[in-house]
């Protein structure tokens, strides 16, 4: 399809499209597009109200009338999720093994989004109380610090800060002073952490350091060699140490947190993938397996209403 939209000034080129082949009701473009191609047709030419986000003609949002040609029109074809198509597909043999991996595999994940946010509220909170008088130079190197990473990550993106800033509808004095807030923050959060680590006696081991290589070479689609050649010529191993020793002190406060829902009830946050090897519940009788299945479905309640810790 083509798109244009049109303000009080005119046509807004920042937000024509031409050939754009976007998927109705997926909400990823601007607000107001789906509503208006629901039903269309190859030919059709369809107008109606939308909404452009802060930054592409100014700080705020703005209303605009959009005006859409439909080129074509496709539809997705599903196949009939059926014994024989699982079988075929997948390594499993029946619809409800496939749906019972599928929901415990989903469970693991909620689990895994709820524990990271119990993680991240625990930290703000300690280091809310953390009573420590930053430098200003210490500030301002940690500021220079994320805007060379910044400046890097957009670079590789193509866009220059000027352009960030506008998409993002930041003026620079709001940028600048978001950026010295976050740099306070992530200072105070490291002395924290490695007061945890001196206070436990915590420390970085081989191991350790090879399952992070390990780690960012499947990432970066590189061997555990080319990986650990990369952080000596660029000088990050103690970068990366400190990375490790700081994660295994949020880990040890983790463990001493008790997460619980917003009665006070203790929630369960250990995450357990489903695999093809799993086989310990075959050999569970039909009423363990059964309570199985309805702990299930409250540990997914109770993960929903995670919020604190005691």
């Amino acid at each position: 399809m083509n798109l244009t939209a049109h303000g009080a000034l005119g046509e807004i080129e920042d937000a024509a499209a031409t050939d754009l082949l976007y998927e109705i009701g997926s909400r990823s473009f601007l607000p107001g597009l789906d509503e208006m191609l629901v039903g269309a047709s190859a030919g059709d030419i369809r107008e109606g109200q939308g909404t452009l986000p802060a930054g592409f003609v100014g700080d705020e949002a703005q209303d605009v009338t959009l005006r859409v040609l439909v080129k074509g029109v496709r539809a997705k074809r599903l196949p009939d999720v059926t014994d024989e198509w699982v079988a075929d597909v997948t390594e499993f043999e029946t619809v409800a093994e496939l749906e019972e991996q599928v929901a415990e595999n989903m469970l693991a994940m909620k689990k895994s989004v709820v524990a990271g946010s119990f993680r991240e509220s625990l930290v703000d909170e300690l280091v809310d109380e953390l009573d420590v008088d930053l430098p200003d130079a210490l500030v301002e190197a940690e500021m220079e610090a994320s805007l060379h990473n910044l400046y890097h990550s957009l670079e590789s993106q193509g866009l220059d800060l000027a352009n960030y800033l506008r998409i993002t509808g930041q003026d620079e004095a709001a940028f600048v002073e978001d950026l010295r807030t976050r740099a306070a923050r992530a200072l105070r959060t490291r002395i924290l952490l490695e007061a945890v680590a001196e206070s436990e006696g915590l420390a970085v081991e081989d191991q350790d350091l090879d399952a992070a290589v390990a780690a960012l070479a499947r990432d970066s689609n590189q061997t555990p060699d080319e990986v650990r050649a990369a952080i000596e010529a660029s000088g990050q191993n103690s970068a990366l140490t400190g990375d490790i020793l700081r994660r295994k002190a949020l880990d040890r406060l983790a463990e001493e947190a008790e997460p619980v829902d917003a009665d006070g009830n203790h929630v369960d946050l250990e995450v357990r993938f489903a695999t093809d090897d799993d086989d310990e519940s075959d050999d569970q009788e039909p009423e363990a397996a059964a309570a199985t299945e309805e702990d299930s479905a409250q540990d997914a309640d109770n993960v929903s209403n995670a919020t604190g810790a005691d």
